[in-house]
Protein backbone atom coordinates (compact mmCIF):
# COMPACT_ATOMS: atom_id res chain seq x y z
CA UNK A 1 0.00 0.00 0.00
CA UNK A 2 1.33 3.36 -0.62
CA UNK A 3 1.66 6.40 1.28
CA UNK A 4 1.69 9.94 0.83
CA UNK A 5 2.95 12.12 3.60
CA UNK A 6 1.69 15.45 4.29
CA UNK A 7 3.60 17.94 6.68
CA UNK A 8 3.43 21.16 8.09
CA UNK A 9 5.39 23.60 10.54
CA UNK A 10 3.36 23.38 13.39
CA UNK A 11 2.25 26.76 14.81
CA UNK A 12 1.70 27.36 18.67
CA UNK A 13 -0.73 25.73 20.67
CA UNK A 14 -2.38 28.43 21.87
CA UNK A 15 -2.60 29.74 18.31
CA UNK A 16 -3.72 26.65 16.45
CA UNK A 17 -6.31 26.08 18.89
CA UNK A 18 -7.32 29.47 18.66
CA UNK A 19 -8.21 29.15 14.68
CA UNK A 20 -10.01 26.27 15.37
CA UNK A 21 -12.19 27.43 18.44
CA UNK A 22 -11.19 24.68 20.75
CA UNK A 23 -10.14 25.71 24.57
CA UNK A 24 -6.11 25.86 24.77
CA UNK A 25 -6.28 23.36 27.56
CA UNK A 26 -7.81 20.87 25.01
CA UNK A 27 -4.35 21.02 22.61
CA UNK A 28 -2.11 19.00 24.45
CA UNK A 29 -4.76 15.88 24.29
CA UNK A 30 -4.79 16.11 20.56
CA UNK A 31 -2.31 14.36 18.66
CA UNK A 32 -0.03 15.67 16.23
CA UNK A 33 -0.10 12.75 13.95
CA UNK A 34 -2.83 10.90 12.80
CA UNK A 35 -3.02 8.51 10.08
CA UNK A 36 -6.29 8.22 7.52
CA UNK A 37 -6.75 5.41 4.94
CA UNK A 38 -8.07 6.95 1.87
CA UNK A 39 -9.23 5.78 -1.60
CA UNK A 40 -6.48 5.06 -4.24
CA UNK A 41 -5.12 8.32 -5.61
CA UNK A 42 -6.60 10.17 -8.04
CA UNK A 43 -10.11 9.61 -6.68
CA UNK A 44 -12.60 11.94 -5.68
CA UNK A 45 -12.19 10.52 -2.12
CA UNK A 46 -8.11 11.03 -2.22
CA UNK A 47 -8.99 14.62 -3.57
CA UNK A 48 -11.01 15.90 -0.95
CA UNK A 49 -8.92 14.40 1.95
CA UNK A 50 -6.05 15.63 0.52
CA UNK A 51 -8.04 19.35 0.84
CA UNK A 52 -9.07 19.02 4.49
CA UNK A 53 -6.02 17.58 5.35
CA UNK A 54 -3.96 21.12 4.49
CA UNK A 55 -6.92 22.86 6.46
CA UNK A 56 -6.75 20.69 9.47
CA UNK A 57 -3.03 20.65 9.31
CA UNK A 58 -3.06 24.67 9.42
CA UNK A 59 -5.86 25.17 11.79
CA UNK A 60 -5.80 22.41 14.10
CA UNK A 61 -2.53 21.30 16.56
CA UNK A 62 -1.94 18.14 14.06
CA UNK A 63 0.90 19.03 12.34
CA UNK A 64 0.93 15.66 10.03
CA UNK A 65 -1.31 13.47 8.21
CA UNK A 66 -0.40 10.13 6.92
CA UNK A 67 -2.77 9.34 3.44
CA UNK A 68 -2.53 5.38 3.27
CA UNK A 69 -4.16 4.30 0.36
CA UNK A 70 -6.67 1.40 0.44
CA UNK A 71 -8.45 -0.11 -2.65
CA UNK A 72 -11.89 -0.42 -0.69
CA UNK A 73 -13.55 -0.01 2.47
CA UNK A 74 -13.02 -3.34 2.82
CA UNK A 75 -9.63 -3.29 3.53
CA UNK A 76 -9.06 -0.40 6.42
CA UNK A 77 -11.39 -1.52 9.30
CA UNK A 78 -8.90 -4.32 10.76
CA UNK A 79 -5.86 -1.26 10.78
CA UNK A 80 -8.83 0.84 12.65
CA UNK A 81 -9.33 -2.26 14.94
CA UNK A 82 -5.71 -2.12 16.03
CA UNK A 83 -5.61 1.49 16.01
CA UNK A 84 -2.72 1.80 13.28
CA UNK A 85 -5.51 3.64 11.28
CA UNK A 86 -7.07 6.37 13.08
CA UNK A 87 -9.64 7.74 10.18
CA UNK A 88 -11.25 6.58 6.95
CA UNK A 89 -12.17 8.11 3.74
CA UNK A 90 -14.57 5.95 2.38
CA UNK A 91 -17.73 5.37 0.38
CA UNK A 92 -18.88 2.30 2.36
CA UNK A 93 -21.18 2.44 5.36
CA UNK A 94 -22.04 -0.73 3.94
CA UNK A 95 -18.98 -2.57 4.56
CA UNK A 96 -18.58 -0.31 7.89
CA UNK A 97 -21.65 -1.94 9.45
CA UNK A 98 -20.27 -5.58 8.14
CA UNK A 99 -17.03 -5.25 10.10
CA UNK A 100 -18.83 -3.82 13.34
CA UNK A 101 -21.01 -6.93 13.15
CA UNK A 102 -18.49 -9.06 11.95
CA UNK A 103 -20.80 -9.96 8.88
CA UNK A 104 -20.23 -10.36 5.45
CA UNK A 105 -16.17 -10.37 4.42
CA UNK A 106 -15.62 -9.76 7.98
CA UNK A 107 -16.96 -12.93 8.85
CA UNK A 108 -14.14 -14.86 9.15
CA UNK A 109 -11.66 -12.35 10.73
CA UNK A 110 -14.57 -11.21 13.77
CA UNK A 111 -16.33 -7.73 14.87
CA UNK A 112 -14.21 -5.21 14.11
CA UNK A 113 -15.93 -3.72 17.28
CA UNK A 114 -13.26 -0.54 17.05
CA UNK A 115 -14.74 0.98 14.00
CA UNK A 116 -17.27 4.07 14.13
CA UNK A 117 -18.58 6.61 12.31
CA UNK A 118 -17.85 10.12 12.58
CA UNK A 119 -19.75 11.84 9.35
CA UNK A 120 -22.15 11.43 6.62
CA UNK A 121 -20.51 13.99 3.54
CA UNK A 122 -21.36 13.62 0.25
CA UNK A 123 -23.44 11.12 -2.22
CA UNK A 124 -21.63 9.98 -5.36
CA UNK A 125 -23.28 8.68 -8.36
CA UNK A 126 -23.15 5.00 -8.71
CA UNK A 127 -24.03 3.15 -12.35
CA UNK A 128 -23.64 0.66 -14.95
CA UNK A 129 -20.83 2.13 -17.28
CA UNK A 130 -20.92 -0.13 -20.78
CA UNK A 131 -18.92 -0.16 -23.68
CA UNK A 132 -21.35 -2.07 -25.97
CA UNK A 133 -23.38 1.28 -28.29
CA UNK A 134 -25.99 -1.69 -28.59
CA UNK A 135 -26.73 -1.96 -24.75
CA UNK A 136 -29.15 0.95 -24.28
CA UNK A 137 -30.60 -0.57 -21.10
CA UNK A 138 -30.39 -2.79 -18.43
CA UNK A 139 -32.88 -5.45 -19.80
CA UNK A 140 -29.76 -5.15 -22.52
CA UNK A 141 -27.15 -6.64 -20.20
CA UNK A 142 -28.99 -10.29 -20.84
CA UNK A 143 -26.15 -12.19 -21.58
CA UNK A 144 -23.19 -9.98 -21.71
CA UNK A 145 -20.01 -9.95 -19.56
CA UNK A 146 -19.81 -7.09 -17.04
CA UNK A 147 -17.80 -6.76 -13.82
CA UNK A 148 -19.11 -6.22 -10.27
CA UNK A 149 -17.47 -6.02 -6.66
CA UNK A 150 -19.47 -8.99 -5.61
CA UNK A 151 -17.88 -9.02 -2.68
CA UNK A 152 -19.19 -5.73 -1.73
CA UNK A 153 -22.81 -6.73 -0.37
CA UNK A 154 -24.44 -2.97 -0.89
CA UNK A 155 -23.23 -3.60 -4.57
CA UNK A 156 -23.67 -6.92 -5.27
CA UNK A 157 -27.52 -6.13 -3.70
CA UNK A 158 -27.70 -3.29 -6.33
CA UNK A 159 -27.25 -5.28 -9.26
CA UNK A 160 -28.95 -8.16 -8.08
CA UNK A 161 -31.83 -6.34 -7.62
CA UNK A 162 -31.61 -3.61 -10.69
CA UNK A 163 -31.51 -6.97 -12.77
CA UNK A 164 -34.61 -8.41 -11.22
CA UNK A 165 -36.58 -6.01 -12.07
CA UNK A 166 -36.30 -6.23 -15.87
CA UNK A 167 -36.71 -9.61 -15.25
CA UNK A 168 -33.23 -10.70 -15.10
CA UNK A 169 -31.40 -13.85 -13.03
CA UNK A 170 -28.11 -12.50 -12.33
CA UNK A 171 -26.55 -16.15 -12.23
CA UNK A 172 -28.34 -17.37 -15.65
CA UNK A 173 -28.88 -14.34 -17.66
CA UNK A 174 -25.80 -12.16 -16.88
CA UNK A 175 -22.49 -12.82 -16.97
CA UNK A 176 -20.76 -11.64 -13.88
CA UNK A 177 -17.16 -11.41 -13.11
CA UNK A 178 -16.32 -10.64 -9.89
CA UNK A 179 -13.55 -8.09 -9.52
CA UNK A 180 -11.51 -7.33 -6.44
CA UNK A 181 -10.93 -3.71 -6.94
CA UNK A 182 -11.53 -0.49 -9.95
CA UNK A 183 -8.13 -1.26 -11.40
CA UNK A 184 -8.84 -4.96 -12.52
CA UNK A 185 -12.67 -3.70 -14.26
CA UNK A 186 -10.96 -0.71 -15.75
CA UNK A 187 -7.98 -2.96 -17.26
CA UNK A 188 -10.34 -5.20 -18.62
CA UNK A 189 -12.10 -2.72 -20.10
CA UNK A 190 -9.43 -1.42 -21.73
CA UNK A 191 -8.75 -5.33 -23.28
CA UNK A 192 -12.58 -6.26 -23.77
CA UNK A 193 -12.88 -8.89 -21.28
CA UNK A 194 -16.37 -7.40 -20.67
CA UNK A 195 -18.69 -4.68 -21.85
CA UNK A 196 -19.61 -2.93 -18.79
CA UNK A 197 -18.42 -2.04 -15.10
CA UNK A 198 -20.93 -1.47 -11.96
CA UNK A 199 -19.33 1.32 -9.90
CA UNK A 200 -18.84 4.85 -8.99
CA UNK A 201 -18.45 7.59 -11.43
CA UNK A 202 -14.49 7.97 -11.50
CA UNK A 203 -12.00 9.93 -12.97
CA UNK A 204 -10.40 6.95 -15.22
CA UNK A 205 -13.77 5.86 -16.88
CA UNK A 206 -13.12 9.14 -18.88
CA UNK A 207 -10.16 7.46 -20.73
CA UNK A 208 -12.46 4.50 -21.28
CA UNK A 209 -14.86 6.98 -22.49
CA UNK A 210 -12.42 8.54 -25.41
CA UNK A 211 -10.53 4.84 -25.71
CA UNK A 212 -13.54 2.37 -26.16
CA UNK A 213 -16.95 4.97 -26.24
CA UNK A 214 -18.85 4.65 -22.62
CA UNK A 215 -22.77 5.78 -21.96
CA UNK A 216 -24.32 5.48 -18.63
CA UNK A 217 -27.62 3.49 -18.17
CA UNK A 218 -31.01 4.98 -16.89
CA UNK A 219 -32.40 3.66 -13.91
CA UNK A 220 -36.25 4.25 -13.45
CA UNK A 221 -38.11 5.53 -10.46
CA UNK A 222 -39.35 1.79 -10.01
CA UNK A 223 -36.00 0.33 -10.42
CA UNK A 224 -34.56 2.69 -7.43
CA UNK A 225 -36.82 1.81 -5.14
CA UNK A 226 -36.21 -1.68 -5.69
CA UNK A 227 -32.82 -1.04 -4.69
CA UNK A 228 -33.36 0.88 -1.90
CA UNK A 229 -36.46 -1.53 -0.63
CA UNK A 230 -33.51 -4.27 -0.90
CA UNK A 231 -31.04 -2.13 0.72
CA UNK A 232 -32.08 1.19 2.14
CA UNK A 233 -28.16 2.84 2.11
CA UNK A 234 -28.79 3.43 -1.55
CA UNK A 235 -29.91 7.49 -2.68
CA UNK A 236 -30.92 8.59 -5.86
CA UNK A 237 -29.55 11.30 -8.07
CA UNK A 238 -29.28 12.60 -11.66
CA UNK A 239 -26.42 13.05 -13.27
CA UNK A 240 -26.85 16.12 -15.60
CA UNK A 241 -25.03 16.05 -19.32
CA UNK A 242 -21.52 17.20 -19.51
CA UNK A 243 -21.04 16.96 -16.05
CA UNK A 244 -17.02 16.00 -15.56
CA UNK A 245 -15.44 13.75 -15.27
CA UNK A 246 -17.44 11.65 -17.85
CA UNK A 247 -19.82 14.50 -19.72
CA UNK A 248 -21.93 12.37 -20.68
CA UNK A 249 -24.24 13.46 -23.97
CA UNK A 250 -27.59 12.79 -21.51
CA UNK A 251 -28.87 13.36 -18.36
CA UNK A 252 -29.82 10.07 -16.89
CA UNK A 253 -30.61 8.51 -13.32
CA UNK A 254 -28.65 6.63 -11.03
CA UNK A 255 -27.81 5.36 -7.31
CA UNK A 256 -26.38 7.22 -5.11
CA UNK A 257 -23.78 5.79 -2.86
CA UNK A 258 -23.36 7.56 0.41
CA UNK A 259 -19.26 9.08 1.49
CA UNK A 260 -18.02 10.35 4.42
CA UNK A 261 -15.47 9.86 7.28
CA UNK A 262 -15.23 7.05 9.89
CA UNK A 263 -12.80 6.86 13.23
CA UNK A 264 -11.68 4.23 15.51
CA UNK A 265 -12.18 3.78 19.12
CA UNK A 266 -8.14 3.62 19.62
CA UNK A 267 -8.26 7.66 18.38
CA UNK A 268 -8.76 9.67 21.51
CA UNK A 269 -11.91 11.44 21.31
CA UNK A 270 -10.12 14.77 21.95
CA UNK A 271 -8.84 14.17 18.34
CA UNK A 272 -11.53 13.14 17.16
CA UNK A 273 -13.39 16.14 17.88
CA UNK A 274 -11.10 18.68 17.01
CA UNK A 275 -10.93 16.92 13.17
CA UNK A 276 -14.65 16.99 12.83
CA UNK A 277 -14.67 20.39 13.58
CA UNK A 278 -11.98 21.05 11.97
CA UNK A 279 -13.18 20.11 8.93
CA UNK A 280 -16.83 21.31 8.95
CA UNK A 281 -15.90 24.73 10.67
CA UNK A 282 -13.49 25.37 7.69
CA UNK A 283 -15.41 23.68 4.37
CA UNK A 284 -15.29 27.05 2.52
CA UNK A 285 -11.21 26.95 3.25
CA UNK A 286 -11.20 23.32 0.76
CA UNK A 287 -14.73 22.59 -1.08
CA UNK A 288 -13.41 24.06 -4.02
CA UNK A 289 -10.56 21.70 -4.56
CA UNK A 290 -13.86 18.49 -5.99
CA UNK A 291 -17.89 19.73 -6.55
CA UNK A 292 -18.72 16.78 -4.49
CA UNK A 293 -17.34 18.67 -1.87
CA UNK A 294 -20.02 21.73 -2.03
CA UNK A 295 -22.34 18.39 -0.56
CA UNK A 296 -20.50 18.40 3.13
CA UNK A 297 -22.40 20.58 5.47
CA UNK A 298 -23.07 19.87 9.35
CA UNK A 299 -26.54 19.49 8.77
CA UNK A 300 -26.19 16.40 6.79
CA UNK A 301 -23.06 14.75 8.87
CA UNK A 302 -25.52 12.60 10.41
CA UNK A 303 -27.33 11.18 8.29
CA UNK A 304 -26.45 7.67 7.51
CA UNK A 305 -25.98 5.00 11.09
CA UNK A 306 -25.00 1.83 9.71
CA UNK A 307 -22.73 1.42 13.34
CA UNK A 308 -22.18 3.57 15.91
CA UNK A 309 -20.73 7.04 15.94
CA UNK A 310 -17.93 7.68 17.47
CA UNK A 311 -17.93 10.10 20.63
CA UNK A 312 -15.91 12.58 19.66
CA UNK A 313 -18.09 13.65 17.12
CA UNK A 314 -21.08 13.01 18.58
CA UNK A 315 -19.77 15.88 20.81
CA UNK A 316 -19.18 18.09 18.09
CA UNK A 317 -22.35 17.62 16.78
CA UNK A 318 -24.30 18.19 19.78
CA UNK A 319 -22.34 21.27 20.22
CA UNK A 320 -24.22 22.38 16.61
CA UNK A 321 -27.72 20.92 17.70
CA UNK A 322 -27.46 18.22 15.14
CA UNK A 323 -27.61 15.57 16.96
CA UNK A 324 -31.05 14.32 17.75
CA UNK A 325 -33.33 12.29 20.19
CA UNK A 326 -33.51 10.03 17.11
CA UNK A 327 -29.99 9.89 16.57
CA UNK A 328 -29.17 8.92 20.39
CA UNK A 329 -31.54 6.57 20.44
CA UNK A 330 -30.10 4.80 17.24
CA UNK A 331 -26.91 5.00 18.58
CA UNK A 332 -27.50 3.60 22.02
CA UNK A 333 -29.25 0.43 20.07
CA UNK A 334 -26.18 0.20 17.99
CA UNK A 335 -23.53 -0.07 20.81
CA UNK A 336 -26.22 -2.44 22.08
CA UNK A 337 -25.76 -4.97 18.97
Amino acid sequence: MKRAYFSAALASAVGATALCGLPASSAAKVMEVVTFAVPPAGTSGYILTNAYAKTLREKTPINKIVLQTFGGAAGWPARMQTGEVNFASHCGFKQIEEAYLGEGVFKKFGRQKNVRIMASGHGFAYGMWVTDPSVKSYKDLKGKRLFVLMTHRDQATAIIEAAKYVGLDYRKDMNILSVRSPREALQGLRTGRAIAFYYGMIPPLAEIKQSKGLHALNMSDGMIAAVQKAEPIWGKVTVKAGRPPLKLDKDFQTLKIACGVAAGVKTDPETVYTVTKGIFENVKDWNSAHPLARQWNVKSATAVMSAPYHEGAIRYFKEKGVWSAKNEADNKAWLAK
